[in-house]
């Protein structure tokens, strides 16, 4: 049984949307995928997966887009994006220091997720202080200086 899987959908020209079309296995695993972001460029997919390659709980992956998939997008060409899975890099682990033990959820940049990133984490849920409650999520912020 698969876990959950990221999907997309397309809004047609005459307003309707397709069916859902799965990212395919460079994206999805056995395991759950959550909270998809895409960069401003359209060129990179975040999200977080407790399947593929983890450091513990849920991590942060990146996948590169490829041109050709925009372009099927804007042709509307239903029938070669249900293999759109290979328009996708394989998910690529964003690694420690961002990525821990705890859960990291919700990527997102205003920009170049490379020079700045938001991201949600419970990495602290075990560390008692004033600053850090326990068992929630803190928004985290990586910044390239």
């Amino acid at each position: 049984m698969r876990g959950v899987d990221i999907w997309f959908v397309i809004k047609l020209d005459d307003g309707s949307w397709s069916e859902p079309i799965n990212c395919g296995d460079s994206i999805n695993s056995g395991c759950d995928e959550i909270t998809p972001f895409l960069t401003q460029d359209g060129k990179t997919l975040l999200f977080s997966s407790c399947g593929h390659e983890t450091v513990g709980g849920y991590d942060i992956f990146s996948s590169k887009i490829a041109p050709e998939f925009w372009d099927l997008v804007k042709s509307k060409d239903l029938s070669k994006l249900n293999d759109a899975g290979k328009y996708f890099s394989k998910a690529k682990n964003l690694r420690p220091p961002l990525n821990t033990p705890g859960d990291e959820i919700f990527p997102t940049s205003p920009g170049d997720p490379d020079e700045l990133l938001y991201y949600a984490s419970n990495q602290s849920a075990e560390v008692n202080s004033i600053v850090l409650l326990r068992g929630g999520f803190d928004i985290f912020v990586r910044k390239r200086i």
